[in-house]
């Protein structure tokens, strides 16, 4: 039988979750979010265990009705227009090279990257979708996380995570990995959910996020991983799964009025003493 929930200290300063220490957020059964009273950071505790995340990321794409994500493998022109206005944005801090994609999918970034030039490689915790892309883009390196520690220091001229910051269980051992991977002068860019109110009460489909960060919060992470921030703001969203936003296709040219639905952070950072 999986362990489905455990206990998490704050992602940020590490302090055991504790009535002393933290504050009680909102109940999102079985789990609930909490707010640590030292650093102000929100994060889940009690949490989904790394044994449960992996098992509903392999359930991810493999048309479970249970998982809920069907709708992922539809609207994929939208998801490669929102790669390419990923790639341009990447490409205001380095030109092409070998880039690692974190939580890649089904492909369709690294697909767009290739595109553009770059040699493109994936981390994806689901063997259905590392399957997938490995059957439609064989030119593309694709590798399961326990993969990671595997690869050389500084391998790569950047890293991207989108939408999947906030499901990691240890974010500045993530973080420290990604500067390690990175090469001097290479950039980490991440695009994803904001800490506020209404996230921290939306329905999630069958697991949760582990925590919600902020600008503020972004920065003391990437501080205490030894990386430096070089852009850390809230962005107007192009949603990645049009079928969640149930407006997303009607309001897609109006930047204004898609402004008021969909907002992400984002957030880019490189190795500190880097080029």
């Amino acid at each position: 039988m999986i362990p489905l929930r455990e206990d998490a200290s704050c992602p940020l300063c590490g302090r055991f979750s504790h009535p002393s220490v933290v504050e009680p957020v909102v109940e999102k059964d079985p789990y609930a979010i909490v707010r640590c009273a030292v650093c102000g950071i929100c994060f889940a505790s009690p949490r989904p265990t790394p044994a449960a995340m992996a098992e509903f990321y392999e359930r991810y794409f493999a048309e479970d009705p249970l998982a809920g994500y069907e709708h992922y493998r539809e609207g994929e022109a939208w998801r490669a227009r929102v790669a390419r206005h990923r790639l341009a944005l990447l490409g205001r801090f380095i030109a092409p090279g070998r880039i690692l994609d974190h939580g890649c999918a089904t492909g369709v970034f690294l697909d767009e990257a290739v595109n553009a030039g770059w040699e493109a490689y994936g981390v994806e915790p689901s063997s259905a979708a590392r399957s997938l892309i490995l059957r439609r883009a064989p030119y593309v390196k694709v590798l399961p996380p326990e993969d990671l520690a595997t690869l050389p220091d500084g391998m790569f001229d950047a890293v991207t995570m989108f939408d999947n910051f906030c499901y990691l269980h240890d974010p500045i051992g993530a973080l420290r990995e990604f500067g390690r991977l990175l090469r001097p002068g290479g950039v980490l860019l991440s695009i994803g959910a904001l800490d506020h109110g209404p996230a921290h009460r939306a329905p999630e489909p069958g697991i949760t996020h582990t925590f919600y960060y902020s600008p503020r919060s972004v920065a003391r992470l990437c501080r205490a991983a030894g990386l430096r921030v070089l852009m850390n703001r809230t962005i107007v969203k192009n949603a990645n799964n049009p079928g969640k936003h149930p407006f997303a296709w009607l309001f897609q040219e109006v930047p204004w009025v898609r402004n008021l639905f969909f907002r992400q952070h984002c957030f880019v950072a490189t190795p500190e003493g880097g080029a």
